[in-house]
């Protein structure tokens, strides 16, 4: 229930991201691509998840890393928070993101460059039993209805920002 009430909620977003805005100015806010390359040493110390989140009607621009040992860390460009989940959890969430396809190729990136005030473009690595893969999405901007479900695994277990939208 709880993952067709997310899905619902994204798809509402997806439709508002869609319209034009007729009132409400847009952001001064510019979401430019992502630097896949950045988090590279990251990955390779042994990051299992990477998440990058920008955009929105605040300008956020967020990072999470998830650890195989349940470390979890978050950098929003003023402060930086943790948690700890167990490594099973860690594990149940990435064997759940590889069982909803990540590493197949029909999952692919999806980018468009007109990005509503409200949207947020995302950038998630999973590293997984020898596999590593990117992608990149934006509100509104089709693709895989499973990048939801994965960014919804994810957003379980990771801190929030009190300032989070």
């Amino acid at each position: 229930m709880k993952h067709i009430v997310f899905i619902m909620a994204t798809l509402i977003l997806l439709v508002a991201c869609n319209t034009q805005p007729t009132t409400r100015p847009l952001t001064s806010c510019k979401i430019d691509r992502f630097d896949e390359g950045k988090y590279e040493s990251v990955i390779l110390q042994g990051a299992a998840i990477v998440l990058e989140r920008k955009g929105g009607e605040k300008c956020v621009d967020e990072t999470f890393t998830i650890y195989p040992d349940g470390r979890i860390v978050g950098n929003n460009g003023k402060a930086t928070i943790g948690k700890a989940v167990s490594p099973a959890e860690v594990n149940a969430l990435l064997a759940r993101i590889d069982d909803l396809g990540w590493f197949r190729d029909d999952m692919f990136s999806s980018w468009h460059d007109n990005i509503c005030s409200a949207c947020y473009a995302y950038l998630m690595i999973v590293s997984y039993q020898d596999r590593v893969k990117a992608l990149t999405w934006v509100d509104g901007g089709g693709g895989p209805a499973e990048y939801w479900v994965c960014l919804e695994g994810v957003y379980s277990i990771i801190p929030k920002f009190s300032d989070a939208p």
